[in-house]
């Protein structure tokens, strides 16, 4: 709760996107919400990867009480007084990590405190059990967080228990954030809302999404990362998500196989014509039953420059393959499958060798003939979790017309969210890995999405004999979207 501040109606919610795309926020307080969920704008003031940096509490009072969970004074921009909270959760982005000798270092991800009613060691459970999810994944100055209010208050009712009936998610609310070293030093706070009115909350959820029925005329795409060639060891997960899909050309990362064995696999499971893969490095492919010719199959890094006494190193192979396929109208589009460097930070190693990848691509299909590059497709797995410029470099000017690629927007089907990864047991929350771009002065584009299958109605899984527990058969969501040659001027 909060020891001073007016009550204030609260924003709505149902027009917020979980995308990184901030329009939506104009004329918006800090704090939103919907019957399902709660969203809060953070302004860190500079960039940083929020789950890969300095801690950042998101801190939130769930009962109106400054003498519950975690007791904090607040100061307020213009104002003497301090605004008091007793931040009953604590949604920690970057938890510091501590080691059983007593050392604490920087850690990564995010963790969930629940503070109880008196001064005992909070309750540290997963972010999925409150359903975090946050926008951009990369380093950014502001950050778009929704929290699912049920489960939140489930969490916090687990901790402490109601005086008699639950009278179920609270209708107000007041949050801060505060950014601290490890030695506890805060650098950064703010309040983002005190004594807020939330609207009442549903009872539950059901899951409303569909997968977009492919006008005529249009070709669909499919990119989609299958964690370490699964398909090969349990075929049906992959095999059902396909055959909904129904896709015309698929473009694949982590399948690390024979082109024949993809082929074998294909034509096994999924049927329908004569299967044809282009393949490159270390699990990139692109999969049609089209017409189909290999344009790029082999990249490299090249080996840094060694320092004095040292050995040169080993050019890198980038994961990188791009294949043009003829469309059954008789024009030809160039697809390109890529899976960049995983992991790491913004301006780390990690996001230098993604930066330097991207840049080999770029030149590569820039040398291409401009018929060949005149429609061009991009889809696959950027692991942009430090800096956007990768993507940037993967998109400058890379059109026919000189300008950039566009980007295909690709909400999970059924969500007001994007997010192209999730893992419910791993540290890091859901995030947009995954992209595609395209010419759109060539192509036009529409049914962009991410499938989660757990977000589908239960009318459409049982259309397409779908269990949601596939989805967990890899890390990354498909994502889908139609496209047609444009007309020519």
């Amino acid at each position: 709760g909060s020891s001073a501040g007016e009550v204030k109606d609260i924003g709505t919610g149902d027009r917020i996107m979980i995308d990184g795309d901030f329009q939506d926020w104009a004329g918006q307080p800090n704090i939103v919400a919907d019957e399902h969920f709660l969203y809060i704008l953070l302004d860190l003031g500079y960039p940083a990867t929020l789950q890969s940096s300095i801690p950042t509490r998101l801190l939130l009072d769930l009962d109106d009480e400054a003498t519950t969970g975690r007791h904090l004074a607040i100061p307020v921009a213009g104002r003497e007084q301090e605004i008091e909270l007793g931040a009953d959760v604590e949604v920690v982005f970057s938890p510091p990590r501590v080691f059983d000798d007593g050392r604490v270092t920087w850690g990564t991800g995010v963790s969930v405190l629940v503070h109880g009613a008196v001064a005992d060691e909070p309750v540290r459970i997963g972010h999925h059990d409150v359903g975090v999810i946050f926008s951009p994944t990369y380093a950014g100055r502001k950050f778009e967080v929704r929290l699912d209010r049920r489960r939140l208050h489930e969490a916090w009712r687990a901790a402490v228990p109601a005086d008699g009936d639950d009278p179920g998610p609270s209708t107000r609310i007041s949050a801060a954030f505060k950014r601290s070293t490890l030695d506890g030093r805060v650098f950064g706070h703010s309040l983002l809302g005190s004594d807020v009115r939330l609207p009442a909350a549903a009872t539950s959820r059901i899951p409303t999404g569909e997968i977009p029925d492919r006008p005529e005329g249009f070709t669909r795409v499919m990119t989609y990362n299958v964690l370490w060639s699964t398909p090969a060891r349990e075929p049906e997960p992959f095999a059902r998500t396909i055959r909904a899909v129904d896709p015309d050309v698929l473009l694949f990362q982590e399948w690390d196989q024979p082109d024949q064995e993809i082929l074998n696999w294909l034509n096994t499971y999924i049927g329908g014509g004569d299967w044809k893969v282009v393949s490159g490095h270390n699990g990139v492919a692109v999969a049609t039953r089209l017409e189909i010719e290999p344009v790029i199959e082999e990249l490299q890094v090249p080996p840094a420059r060694p320092r004095r006494g040292e050995s040169p190193g080993e050019p890198r192979p980038i994961r990188f393959v791009a294949a043009q396929v003829t469309l059954p109208s008789g024009e030809k589009v160039l697809f390109g499958s890529p899976h960049l460097k995983c992991c790491g930070s913004i301006n780390d190693e990690a996001d230098r060798t993604r930066m330097d990848e991207t840049s080999i691509i770029a030149a590569e299909i820039r040398a291409l003939p401009v018929e060949q590059r005149r429609r061009l497709l991009i889809g696959g797995d950027y692991n942009l979790v430090g800096s956007r410029d990768p993507l940037r470099n993967l998109k400058a000017q890379l059109d026919a017309d000189g300008s950039d690629l566009a980007i295909v927007p690709t909400p999970v089907t059924g969500e007001n969210a994007v997010y192209t990864w999730f893992e419910e047991d791993n540290r890091f929350s859901p995030g947009r890995l995954d992209w595609i771009t395209y010419t759109d002065s060539t192509l036009e584009a529409i049914n962009g999405v991410a499938l989660d299958l757990r977000q589908l109605s239960p009318e459409i899984l049982r259309r397409h004999n779908l269990r949601p527990e596939y989805g967990q058969a890899t890390d990354h969501l498909p994502l889908i979207v139609d496209i047609r040659p444009r007309p020519k001027p």
